[in-house]
């Protein structure tokens, strides 16, 4: 089992990379909670 600061460290590097990889600000706010709870969910 992984620990949990590093995971989180992961998981919010990842959140950021996928926001940069959004082709609009608005598109990456809107494309952050659905991505952020799908993470927890797999995290659970």
């Amino acid at each position: 089992m992984p620990d949990l600061g590093q995971f989180t460290a992961f998981l919010l590097v990842f959140l950021r990379a996928a926001a940069f990889m959004m082709s609009g600000p608005l598109y990456a706010i809107k494309g952050i909670p659905p991505l952020a709870k799908v993470g927890f969910s797999l995290a659970l």
